[in-house]
């Protein structure tokens, strides 16, 4: 839902360029470019408790992590004056390393991708090719795990939907040519989520951070 109301929202800039005749100011870039990622998170996982149900004993494992990766992307963005809206998407998925853990002679494994990220954003142009921007990001978070322990092993995880916010500063210059060379520093917040599994156990995901550097090659119609 979230992606297609974004849509929406860039929909009518896009419209904007297409009438650009009545609107000499306007302008088109679209750029393909490469972002590196350092994010993190903790997460606590509470398991049901297990038998008896009339007194079961609950248990709490509190976990943090950092991870980097890196993924291409596509942007198209419409700029009148000072300031342009535009849209990103993510063409490869981050994916965490495994996390593994020994329960009752058996090895658990969890493994996160998360694909099909989507920005819609906004940027300031500020002085000597340097701007601020800021965007909204919706995205997948799939989990693919292997869990062994009997008390977990009809525990998949479900797939959740990533959403957050973005900002930071950048600096692009425009070539005689049209071609465009950017480059932009960007920290990401995103929110928190709980999932609970088949067999009761409850994931807590918090504090998800992330720093990302892009750099882009683009032109400018």
């Amino acid at each position: 839902m979230k992606k297609t109301l974004i849509a929406f929202l860039v929909i009518p800039f896009l419209t904007v360029f297409s009438n650009a005749a009545d609107l000499s100011d306007a302008g088109l870039t679209i750029g393909v470019g490469g972002s590196q990622y350092v994010a993190g998170a903790s997460g606590t996982e509470t398991q049901d408790g297990g038998l008896p149900a009339s007194n079961p004993v609950k248990s709490t494992d509190k976990e943090s992590g950092v991870f980097a990766d890196s993924a291409g992307y596509v942007f198209a963005e419409v700029a009148i004056d000072k300031v342009a809206i535009g849209v990103s998407y993510s063409l490869g998925a981050l994916a965490t390393p495994d996390a593994t853990n020994q329960k009752s002679g058996s090895l658990n494994k969890v493994q996160v991708d998360i694909a099909d990220i989507l920005t819609a954003y906004a940027t300031l142009d500020l002085v000597g090719g340097f701007y601020l921007k800021a965007g909204v990001v919706d995205g997948d978070i799939e989990t693919n795990e292997s869990l062994k322990t009997s008390s977990s092993a009809s525990g998949n995880i479900a797939d959740q939907t990533l959403e957050g916010t973005v900002a930071g500063l950048g600096y692009k210059h425009t070539l005689d040519t049209g071609v465009q060379i950017r480059s932009e520093a960007l920290y990401g917040s995103y929110d928190d989520f709980s999932v609970t599994d088949a067999t009761g156990d409850k994931y807590d995901i918090n504090s998800m951070q992330s720093l990302q550097v892009n750099v882009a090659l683009a032109y400018v119609f």
